[in-house]
């Protein structure tokens, strides 16, 4: 049962690998829905008591396929589209684009998977698997402390790149790397572009991986200097690793990311443990998240949570969980619930 929790973390959150993996000469129907009802209070916010949407994943639905080409070659692609199962809007907020969770075309074959549109990020997907709360916006503190940084910390831009190309290797005595290369595709902006890597090695109940990425822009070329003057460029690094004991599975990561800003730069660097503990059929999952930046007022963030996923059946679970948030010179927050996922 250990096994098949810490696959169904990861499978939920790797966009790319659903429609890759399907059967040759076919088009396929996908996703998953989420919602989780408790409390809220974000930092130096005031408490909320709501229904929302993404606990423990983000809702989405997706079409992706694939046809044999021949000499052992495919052409694949995959649509997928966000939403908030609370009110049945599409996107993850209102100005989410529609296919925000991949939207590409390409090939795959012998020599690995070339895939053109908007594609999943290789770093997200190593931070998503290598924590106990796979890919939580809600309770996992990997992700809430990189993709909902303070000022001064976190990832710029999304979990994907638009006008990307991403190259897949196939498995290699355990080995995996990825590359990506975007490009800001506006005239006048040359140069501006983002790129993106990973290796992975998996061996048996061993796993870790090294990620990085720069980036150029948050959204579109120009923004990082609109929203702090001199800011033009972000360079971020990630290491993790995990090692499942049986009994348990221990997983850490740390992570540094360096802010190029003509009067000064600015950096801050992480650490997280987190462990997932087999009970009865279902896990207890606890994981603490420490951040610590040189700039902007030197603000550190700490952020801890515990929860229990509990499998229904093989597409269905229930889950339990806390989240504590507390940083510099900010109320504490935390967010609290309950909640089921299904997938289809």
């Amino acid at each position: 049962m250990k096994n098949a929790m810490g696959k169904s973390l990861l499978l939920a959150g790797i966009g790319f690998c659903g429609s890759l993996a399907h059967a040759q000469n076919s088009v396929q129907l996908y996703g998953l829905v989420d919602v989780y009802a408790g409390a809220q209070r974000n930092l130096g916010a005031k408490t909320a008591w709501a229904e929302n949407s993404g606990g423990m994943s983000t809702s989405f639905w997706g079409i992706g396929g694939q046809e044999d080409v021949g000499h052992g070659y495919s052409a694949v692609f995959a649509l997928e589209a966000f939403f908030r199962t609370v009110n049945g809007a599409a996107g993850r907020t209102a100005s989410d684009t529609f296919f925000g969770r991949n939207a590409y075309v390409g090939i795959k074959g012998p020599v690995g998977s070339l895939l053109l549109g908007r594609n999943t990020l290789p770093y997200y997907v190593t931070a998503l698997s290598m924590n106990p709360f796979g890919n939580s916006f809600g309770f996992s503190p990997v992700l809430v402390q990189m993709y909902k940084g303070l000022t001064g910390q976190g990832l710029i831009g999304d979990t994907n790149w638009n006008n990307s190309i991403m190259y897949v290797s196939p498995a290699l005595a355990g080995v995996t790397l990825t590359g990506v290369y975007a490009s800001g595709n506006q005239p006048g902006q040359v140069g501006t572009n983002q790129i993106a890597g990973d290796l992975k090695y998996t061996n048996g109940s061993f796993s870790a991986a090294f990620s990085f990425q720069r980036a150029r822009y948050s959204i579109a070329p120009g923004d990082l200097a609109a929203s702090i003057a001199g800011f033009s460029q972000q360079t971020a690094y990630l290491a993790a690793a995990s090692y499942n004991f049986g009994l348990f599975k221990l997983s850490a990561l740390v992570q540094r990311i360096e802010d190029s800003i003509s009067s000064g730069d600015q950096n801050s660097n992480s650490g997280e443990l987190g462990v997932q503990i087999p009970v009865g059929v279902g896990a207890v999952l606890a994981s603490y998240m420490y951040t610590k930046s040189k700039g902007r007022g030197d603000p550190f963030r700490k952020t801890w949570a515990v929860g229990y996923d509990y499998p229904l059946s093989k597409r269905t679970d229930m889950y339990v969980a806390y989240l504590n948030d507390s940083a510099t010179r900010l109320s504490s927050g935390y967010n609290a619930g309950a909640g089921i996922r299904t997938r289809f």
